[in-house]
């Protein structure tokens, strides 16, 4: 194979679209076009899978085996030492300028040394796209540690099978397990399809566990193993026009997936990131044919070329600087980051990735098992930087945790004497639950009960939670401990609200929303409800309600006579399926709401979520759904801190988006409505 700088622009390219969106990221104004430039690293993945795959074969091909041990110490020269001299340098700037940022960093560094960062931001109860006033130092080596699990198991499995699979030449051989590996790649997209749903704990599973980034590699090993036309007779003798045009049709395609995909968006994940990772081969596919005369020009141009080799120093470095220099604060911060960045990562280059490649480590082993000067240089040049961190390594181990990481220890247990019930010793009868009586959101409290202590505990009771993506996450994020008083099943349809047909407006004015979709949403409640045996079905909606509606036959303009009647009809509709199920049902109070611009969120922040008159109007409407059947409906007062506490309700710990909960959020909601559901009377 050789060197092929193509390559190398590619990846060129693809580390400059990643530093933009960082840039947008941390709050750079004017780059909102490049939202969708973390699609960079999917290009890295699938350069990585086809050029390491490749190098196996002509490995296996050349000595008849695969040296693993040898692979994993090339990745390993070219890989740690790096890493290990970014980790070092970012924990003395931090010591000396960004103390704040201290605490974070001890709690990540292990991780980061182990490369599994992907798999420690799965759990972290901080989304990975969260925007949080300081951001984790080591956020971004979670691609690295995908890429070096990868390393690690990947010529292993290999290397097996071009040893066991079948018979023939090598070549013939190779191209045989294409398929099955295209198939693991299939399977691995479509994982991250399947697993999606629209609260942070899901999309950091789907963007950064190994099983659903894998597509990108597996799609770029399947490649090569049919794709190596350097090899082929003739392949380089004429210019293939048609090959250009399929390549810069490709790097067209992935340049509108940039600039039109935001993180948030569903279509990322429901197809969107599969796309990229096949516009990504075919990009590489082009780029490394002799015949792509016009591609090889442009990505193999000298200069996009060295940029390339220099990605690997840029994306380890370029994050920590931006971060610790606070370049989304303005442009002249941005600039001097950048610049700062380019010089850290070209002395890093120069002084630590190079050498290490060409020798310096074996040089250096060899002086210090020597002796006279020589060793002792070699000794010094190992003690005085381990004694420069000391101080800065005491001061990150003794840092006070800071606001981001007290999350990850929040105590979001259920407390269940908020339901009037002591599980270890019996319970009594909870208050009784609000029938229609029109109260204000702010003016009922749930009361607890005195539990008594002759009773066994009764078995927790059955509710099923139904309504839009809010439902959703309250499900997802029920706090340990619920289990004992009440048994959760998720029967959410997201992005369903009451509303069946139409289309959504906002005031916003570059938003609407077709909601076609939801013309079965009673039907799925009802099933859910008999799937749970469901006691009592909980609807908690609001998200889609609070609307006008654009329809065939005119306008329906939120708050109007038409509006409600359309509301409280499909509300019944609602409410008559579930009653069929012989589920007592509870509407709960609809939550004032404090929406924000989030990356994570798939619709982008709308007025009339904010507007508590048109919250406080739709629950007057549930409120009087209530009154209309006092012994099968009930409604549920909600928390008042998301009406009455700005510290609470704005709190992104508790909603993750100022809508949707969050686990403590969710605790909140449900320490406050367990003893109004405890209390409607099921059976009979």
């Amino acid at each position: 194979m050789g060197y092929l700088p193509a390559l190398d622009g590619l990846r060129a390219v693809s580390v400059a679209a990643v530093i933009l969106y960082h840039a947008h990221a941390l709050g750079a104004v004017g780059l909102g076009w490049a939202q969708g430039g973390f699609f960079g690293v999917e290009v890295f993945f699938v350069i990585s899978g086809y050029l390491i795959t490749t190098l196996l074969l002509e490995e296996q091909h050349r000595d008849g085996s695969v040296d693993v041990r040898q692979f994993w110490l090339r990745r390993a020269r070219r890989l740690l030492p790096a890493l290990f001299v970014m980790l070092a340098a970012v924990t003395v700037a931090a010591a000396v300028g960004r103390p704040d940022t201290l605490a974070r960093l001890r709690l990540d560094m292990p991780w980061a040394v182990l490369y599994t960062s992907n798999w420690a931001q799965v759990f972290a109860k901080t989304g990975y796209f969260a925007a949080l006033a300081t951001p984790p130092l080591l956020r971004h080596l979670w691609s690295l540690a995908v890429e070096e699990q990868w390393y690690l198991v990947w010529p292993l499995v290999a290397a097996w099978l071009l040893r066991r699979w079948g018979s023939g030449g090598p070549v013939a051989r190779s191209r045989r397990l294409a398929l099955p590996v295209l198939g693991a790649a299939a399977i691995a997209m479509a994982s991250m399809a399947v697993l999606y749903r629209p609260d942070p704990e899901r999309i950091n599973l789907v963007y950064l566990a190994t099983f659903t980034r894998a597509g990108g590699l597996l799609l770029g090993a399947a490649l090569a193993f049919v794709w190596r036309p350097w090899a082929w007779p003739g392949a380089g003798r004429g210019h293939l026009v048609v090959h250009d045009a399929v390549g810069f049709t490709a790097i067209a395609g992935l340049a509108v997936t940039v600039v039109t995909l935001a993180n948030g968006d569903a279509g990322v994940y429901r197809g969107g990131m599969a796309l990229v990772s096949v516009l990504s081969a075919v990009a590489v596919a082009m780029a490394v044919h002799p015949g792509a005369r016009w591609m090889g020009a442009l990505f193999a141009h000298p200069a996009l070329a060295a940029v390339g080799r220099r990605s690997y120093g840029l994306y380890l470095w370029h994050w920590p600087v931006f971060v610790l220099l606070r370049a989304g604060d303005s442009w002249a911060r941005l600039l001097l980051a950048a610049a700062v960045a380019v010089v850290v990562s070209e002395a890093c280059y120069r002084l630590v990735e190079g050498p290490v490649r060409h020798g310096a480590l074996g040089r250096w082993w060899a002086a210090v098992r020597g002796a006279g000067r020589s060793r002792g240089r070699a000794l010094l040049t190992a003690t005085l930087p381990v004694l420069l961190l000391v101080p800065a390594g005491v001061r990150m181990a003794t840092a006070s945790t800071p606001d981001a990481a007290q999350d990850t220890k929040t105590d979001v247990s259920f407390d269940s004497s908020a339901a009037g019930t002591d599980t270890s010793a019996g319970s009594t009868a909870p208050p009784a639950v609000d029938s229609g009586t029109s109260v204000a959101p702010d003016d009922t409290t749930p009361t607890t009960v005195a539990p008594s202590t002759t009773a066994p505990p009764p078995p927790a009771r059955r509710v099923v939670l139904v309504g839009d993506s809010q439902a959703h996450s309250l499900a997802v994020n029920q706090p340990a401990g619920i289990e004992k008083v009440l048994s959760i099943t998720d029967g959410s349809v997201d992005g369903c609200g009451l509303l069946q047909t139409g289309r959504l407006q906002s005031s916003r004015g570059d938003w609407t929303k077709e909601i076609a979709e939801c013309k079965t949403w009673p039907a799925k409640w009802a099933a859910a409800a008999r799937s749970a045996r469901a006691e009592v079905a909980l609807v908690m909606i609001g998200a889609w309600d609070l609307f006008d509606v654009e329809r065939p036959d005119g306008w329906y303009v939120f708050g109007t006579d038409r509006h409600d009647a359309e509301l409280t009809a499909r509300l019944d509709d609602g409410i008559a399926a579930l009653k069929g199920t012989g589920a007592k049902v509870a509407l709960l109070e609809v939550a004032c709401m404090r929406p924000i611009e989030s990356p994570q969120s798939p619709v982008p922040l709308l007025p009339e979520r904010g507007d508590d008159r048109r919250v406080k109007h739709l629950n007057d409407l549930l409120r009087a759904a209530a009154a209309a059947d006092p012994d099968n409906v009930f409604f549920v007062p909600g928390p008042t801190a998301w009406c009455n506490d700005p510290a609470i309700a704005q709190d992104l710990s508790f909603r993750w988006d100022g809508v949707h909960v969050y686990k403590p959020g969710a605790k909140l909601i449900f320490e406050t409505i367990a003893a109004p559901l405890l209390a409607i009377p099921v059976g009979g």
